[in-house]
């Protein structure tokens, strides 16, 4: 009886499907669908219990995306099996499910009527389980004297069936089958007992003190049940008390539809009064001789007297027009107060949730995952073919090197190659052999063109022939004659070509080669020197380089540089979790003594944003591969994760010819150059992206052609098929040219590492036989199993890409599982959580540690190197992704790196204070927990839409003045509507609040304080209040909020508190600025001027309610005296 059928609940426990907290509610509504399937409105049942609905009893926007499921299956089987013939029987949720249901239940009830037993199973034992009701109504439906329920005791290993309950004919109705037969015909329903079950969900809400909804109070009145006395229904109903029927009340009125409004405050519930004293006296002014029909008011302990006037002062008001106008009440906008505030572009626009925001906890809907696409990404860009740079005509040479060179530019030359080299040998000395290698270190050489050749030679490039002492001038490298590269270029451009992949600059760069900086001018030479880290690990530099000799990716060992007139860059070593890095430095600018002004490098001729302009750039990022994720799962059926790294990326691709000589290097071995695209570059980045996306292109389109190879016979994937096929068609993209609408599976790049979720399914061949591999056990023994969906695409994305020259070590491989670690997060299915992994975990606990553990000053301060705290703090920035609350507890380690960056006579060492130490203990203390860091995480999926008109949002909007010279006008107010009640708080500060505090700190406290406090009302209404959604004019106050960091004492503890407050009750909220002159009531409030601040919910009908703060929630003495 679980989601995999018909008969599932439709009403998830919680978020995650298993909060036990719901359990009861779950099954109340479930009760209540099984009423009448066929009229029952699922989302309002939901409501009301305060529930939400699977994907497939919802329907979104004007046409159900299940209704997508009736329209397409036909063309959603075709495109799953290939052909239409082999269409396959939809199973649940196709088409109307309410309706399926009800069939569903019909169809059992006729097989209990011919004499069989069924066992209903489900995962519940022994728990209340909504397959108790289908039990019982199906037990109604047939005949209560002729069927019976047995419960079935648990066995200790609990599957699916053990969890059961059997439904069968009673023994009187065995001994009389065919007695039974005649007296139902045909199996045909002739009775129905829904007013039994009416009674019983009453019964059982009475019991629980839960309020009727208006939709079971209706039924209850239509059945003509008696309800016990002790029921509660809802506003507009009561029970007769000498039939115990319920029975519609009249309505409360007066002459006019608006209801009257009242002022009220909570800190004296016994009394409630009408319009203050102030507005009695404008009724009464404007009382007219016809006396308005009052006829019930609700309202206990006021005269009728009151009522007339109020009632009478209101109808005239209405009938003004330039009064009526004057006043209004939008909430959730950013003009609440103005007439066009109900403006669509008054209203807040959707985003995604910033860094840091606890909003990043709140798991997306299944009913928006359902129809959203998969995220787009690696889409390559539509651009025109470069072609290769034209050979220049009738070249000069070839020159000997004394006809080229000058003989002391040669000898300068080769002298510096070989300190280069001498230092770097002395370096690996130890310590001190590496403190006196870099104060050998030599200045730049520095030639221009004049200096650095012979007038034969001006105006080109010289490249040396090899073991030939002659010099050739270069020429483009180009399809015919192609660069040094690793990639097949005439392979990716003929797939390109045939596949119609639209980046066609970067099939050019794939043939002649990746460009350097176009614009650097050529003639000059600058020659540097290894940076203080290449020197600090010279073996690890040397080690490096010998790697990338034997890869093919460099030359060396040349006395002279091969190319010249050429550029020869700082390379540096950077240690990054143990592990050593060659990086190569193109944006520093070299000078020497004999040229003093600063030589422009590499990176200064790369204008990367005119670039973007044409060409825009983004890379993924983990959250998109998480969301695919879980938008494949919409589908009810198992997925996996796995992924691949490509070995060397950057080097496998070469670089255009021309542009080689921008890539000098100088190490033990002397001088070499570079051949490949390298990291260093500027936009070298941008360039290999974009073969990423080609890449990820081609993998899409072979994944793609294997699905309809290998159709899916499963049912679930079908449905989903057809409910996205008629998604795509509705957005006008039926032929899904991004991959996001029909597939299945997502497949995404990230530089070069690959990430896979792809349906599990088993898989067929067209003709419907199963498709078996071999597999050998180690003694040598070969069986076949079925081959799945996940395991191929797996097999065919590393063959894809191998096809290109790319390698595709076995060692960076993850198959696909359950669990996946990608881009340093780990990814679980199991949980749809995204976790800190454990390697990382256990990696920064120890970082965190050692930083405590540091010496101590008499002072009590740590001593800490600069370094180890920036490195620190990096990786817990790193952690905050999947710890958000995590990033307000590194506001003082911040500080104290940023004060060490401003006293450069300090920068290696800095001081940390005690604040900084209880910040570091609590992230050992989350770093310890092995269990809270891979369970707790944040969702898949994070919620894009904030929810902005739901009984579970509550919106306000506060405002707090703050003048130096004027206690009276220096407060704070703010507001909300809550079930038609106008509430708000109000106070003032004191002068002490004024001295301490600043606008800002005073601004951001009103918007918490009010939060806190409404949220609190609202759930003392009954609501769930789950979100909060908070207007504020002060955009320091929304910004921290929003983005969750901030560099003011104050205002970091205040957003800690709130932060703190949001976790413990539950609450996610949004913060949005409105514009001062838009906040005029929370601004009068926060002034004193109450009554005009009033004057709006009056004038809008609206019952009024003053709340009052807590000691607790008032007290500012916490927060630090704050100035900014």
């Amino acid at each position: 009886m679980d989601r995999q059928t018909v008969f599932g609940n439709p009403f998830p426990m919680g978020d995650d499907g298993h909060d036990e907290r719901f359990r009861d509610a779950v099954c109340d509504a479930c009760d209540e669908l099984l009423i009448a399937p066929l009229s029952a409105d699922v989302k309002k049942i939901a409501r009301t219990h305060g529930l939400r609905v699977d994907s497939r009893f919802r329907v979104k926007g004007s046409k159900g995306t299940f209704d997508f499921v009736k329209q397409y299956s036909d063309q959603a089987a075709a495109l799953a099996v290939g052909a239409p013939g082999e269409m396959i029987s939809l199973c649940s949720c196709g088409g109307d499910s309410r309706a399926e249901l009800d069939a569903a239940l019909s169809v059992l009830a006729d097989r209990l009527r011919a004499g069989e037993s069924l066992r209903l199973l489900c995962w519940c034992a022994s728990k209340r389980c909504h397959g108790d009701e289908i039990a019982r109504r199906l037990r109604r439906d047939v005949g209560e004297d002729l069927v019976s329920i047995v419960s079935h005791p648990i066995p200790k290993t609990s599957t699916p069936s053990t969890a059961s309950s059997t439904v069968r004919q009673s023994q009187s109705q065995s001994q009389r089958g065919s007695v039974s037969k005649k007296a139902w015909p045909g199996g045909k329903i002739v009775t129905s007992d829904r007013s039994h079950v009416m009674h019983s969900l009453i019964k059982r809400k009475a019991q629980s003190g839960t309020v009727l909804s208006d939709d079971q109070a209706r039924a209850a009145a239509g059945l003509g049940v008696v309800v016990p006395e002790e029921t509660m229904l809802p506003s507009g109903w009561s029970r007769d008390s000498s039939s115990g029927f319920v029975i519609a009340k009249r309505q409360r009125c007066v002459t006019f539809n608006e209801q009257p409004t009242f002022y009220r405050d909570d800190s004296d519930r016994s009394q409630l009064s009408f319009f203050s004293e102030e507005d009695k006296k404008a009724a009464k002014r404007s009382r007219q001789d016809d006396e308005p029909d009052v006829k019930e008011l609700g309202v206990k302990q006021h005269s009728i007297e009151d009522a007339r006037l109020l009632a009478e002062w209101l109808q005239e008001r209405l009938t003004q027009d330039h009064d009526a106008s004057q006043h209004h009440l939008h909430l959730g906008s950013s003009r609440p107060h103005e007439a066009d505030g109900h403006h669509p572009d008054f209203q807040r626009q959707d985003r995604w949730a910033h860094a840091g925001s606890l909003r990043h906890l709140e798991p997306e809907l299944d009913e928006v995952l359902a129809a959203e696409p998969l995220p787009r990404c690696n889409i390559p860009s539509k651009t025109d073919p470069e072609p290769a740079p034209e050979p220049r005509p009738n070249p000069p040479g070839p020159f000997t090197t004394a006809q080229l060179i000058p003989d002391d530019v040669v000898a300068n030359v080769k002298a510096h190659g070989r300190r280069i080299a001498d230092l770097l040998k002395r370096a690996k000395r130890g310590s001190k052999g590496a403190k006196v290698a870099r104060g050998l270190r030599p200045e730049a050489l520095i030639y221009e063109e004049h200096e650095a050749l012979h007038p034969c030679g001006f105006g080109w490039t010289w490249r040396k022939r090899e073991d030939q002492d002659l010099w050739d001038a270069v020429q483009p490298s180009s399809a015919r004659d192609p660069p040094s590269s690793d990639l097949r270029g005439k392979v990716f451009a003929a797939d390109a070509k045939r596949l119609d992949m639209i980046d066609k600059q970067v099939v050019s760069w794939a043939l002649h080669g990746f460009p350097g900086a176009v614009d650097m001018p050529t003639g000059r030479a600058v020659l540097g020197y290894p940076h203080a880290g290449a020197i600090k690990n010279a073996e690890a530099f040397e080690e490096i380089n010998q790697r990338d000799i034997k890869a093919g990716f460099v030359s060396s060992g040349h006395e002279f540089p091969e190319f010249w007139p050429c550029v020869v860059d700082p390379m540096n070593i950077v240690v990054q979790h143990g592990k050593p890095r060659a990086t190569i430095d193109k944006t520093m600018q070299l000078s020497s003594s004999s040229h003093p002004e600063p030589v422009k490098a590499f990176n200064d001729y790369v204008d990367l944003e005119e670039e973007r302009r044409y060409v825009p750039f983004k890379l993924v990022r983990v959250w998109q591969l998480s969301r695919a994720a879980a938008i494949l799962l919409t589908a009810g059926v198992q997925i996996k994760l796995g992924k691949f790294d490509l070995s060397a990326y950057f080097r496998m691709h070469g670089k255009q010819r021309l542009h080689v000589y921008q890539s000098g290097r100088l190490l033990e071995t002397l001088f070499g150059f570079d051949y490949r695209v390298n990291f260093g570059e500027r936009h070298a980045p941008d360039h290999t992206c974009r073969a990423s996306d080609a890449l990820a292109f081609f993998v899409r389109v072979e994944l793609r052609r294997l699905g309809k190879e290998y159709p899916t016979k499963c049912p679930k994937i079908v449905e989903w098929l057809a409910m996205r096929l008629g998604l795509a068609q509705q957005a006008g993209q039926e032929d899904d040219p991004d991959f996001v609408w029909l597939c299945l599976f997502f497949f995404i790049y990230y530089v070069d590492d690959a990430g896979l979720a792809a349906f599990s399914d088993l898989l067929f061949n067209t003709d419907g036989s199963p498709v078996l591999i071999a597999v050998t056990a180690e003694d040598g023994t070969v069986s076949y199993r079925q081959q799945t969906r996940d395991v191929l695409y797996f097999e065919a994305a590393l063959k894809i890409v191998q096809r290109y020259g790319h390698l595709t070590p076995e060692k960076k491989q993850s198959p696909m599982n359950l669990t996946l670690e990608f881009l340093g997060i780990s990814l679980d299915l199991r949980l749809l959580k995204r976790l800190i992994t454990s390697e990382k975990r256990k990696a920064y606990l120890e970082v965190v540690k050692a930083v405590l553990a540091s010496k101590q000053n008499p002072n009590g301060t740590l001593a800490v190197a600069f370094d180890d705290v920036n490195s620190m703090v990096h990786k817990l920035l790193h952690a905050s992704e999947v710890i958000p609350i995590g990033r307000a507890h590194l506001f003082h380690t911040r500080a104290a790196l940023r004060a060490g960056k401003k006293a450069s006579s300090t920068r290696h060492t800095i001081f940390l204070g005690e604040e900084v130490c209880v910040e570091m203990r609590w992230w050992q203390a989350q770093l310890e927990d092995e269990i809270g860091c891979e369970q707790h995480g944040v969702p898949f999926a994070v919620r894009f839409n904030f929810p902005t008109s739901s009984d579970t949002t509550v919106i306000a909007y506060g405002d707090a003045s703050r003048e130096v010279d004027n206690l009276k006008e220096s407060g704070f107010g703010a507001w909300s509507v809550i079930d038609g009640v106008f509430v708000y708080i109000e106070g003032r500060w004191t002068a002490e609040e004024i001295a301490r505090y600043s606008i800002n700190v005073l601004e951001a406290f009103t918007r918490d304080v009010s939060t806190y406090r409404f949220i609190r009302y609202a759930r003392e209404q009954g609501f769930t209040a789950s979100h909060s959604l908070a207007f504020t004019d002060n955009s320091t106050a929304e910004s921290i909020a929003e983005f969750g960091r901030t560099d003011k004492p104050g205002l970091f503890a205040l957003n800690a508190r709130r932060q703190a407050w949001l976790i413990e009750n539950g609450v996610f909220q949004a913060n949005e600025r409105v514009a001062s002159i838009h906040n005029d009531v929370a601004d009068l409030i926060s002034r004193g001027h109450i009554d005009k601040a009033l004057r709006f919910p009056s004038e809008s009908g609206l019952s009024i309610l003053r709340l009052h703060l807590s000691k607790e929630e008032r007290d500012l003495s916490a927060i630090p005296p704050t100035w900014a």
